[in-house]
């Protein structure tokens, strides 16, 4: 199928127009989606995270939404490469690439991380940090709970001896209802951020 002059222009005109939601207008209606990159030692984004998104920003790029940035928790994370999304240093290495972002003509709003379960104790950037899961339960284990059998098998173990997580573990029957895996959604639970708001 090809697009005809007609429709591309059509498509163009369309992507091109502004769009508010819930009190964000961005300029655009093209989105970048976000991207692991790991390109933040000690988890600061540096020169290089504020010239990779302000360049996007002023291709024309309406919203991007960041790379991955760990939440202000221990086990949040894996990496010590991967920004985080709180501490002083942190938070002005963001500002800057909001700053970027902003004078490109762009919007930019955080990916908050967790890892999960997926995180194995001894990883960066907190070694002695165990992995916890959905439900706040911390493992004793060493290793990771492997993506979502993990999770789900912490956050089913609540108020279960260790034999009966693992004799659950083991049947491999569901932990979780599929319900209880999914985060609510709120109609107008939309945010930005921007530099004003950098200690919050």
């Amino acid at each position: 199928m090809s697009i005809t002059p007609p429709a591309a222009s059509r498509a163009a005109e369309i992507l091109s127009r502004p769009v508010s939601i819930n009190g964000l207008t961005v300029p655009n209606r093209i989105v970048m989606a976000p991207m692991t990159r790991m390109f933040s030692p000690d988890g600061v984004p540096g020169e290089d995270v504020v010239s990779y998104y302000g360049r996007r920003a002023a291709a024309g790029v309406g919203l991007i939404v960041t790379e991955g940035t760990y939440v202000g928790h221990d086990s949040a994370g894996q990496s010590d490469r991967v920004p985080r999304f709180h501490g002083a240093e942190q938070l002005e290495g963001w500002a800057k690439v909001a700053e970027a972002v902003h004078a490109g003509g762009g919007k930019i709003v955080p990916q908050l991380w967790h890892i999960g379960m997926v995180r194995k104790q001894g990883e960066p950037p907190y070694a002695d940090a165990p992995a916890v899961g959905p439900s706040g339960t911390a493992t004793a284990r060493t290793g990771g709970g492997g993506g979502l059998g993990g999770a789900a098998g912490a956050a089913g173990s609540r108020g279960r001896s260790s034999s009966q997580i693992r004799t659950r573990r083991r049947s491999r029957s569901p932990a979780l209802s599929p319900n209880r895996l999914s985060a609510p959604s709120r109609p107008g639970s939309w945010s930005h951020w921007t530099p004003a708001s950098s200690g919050t």
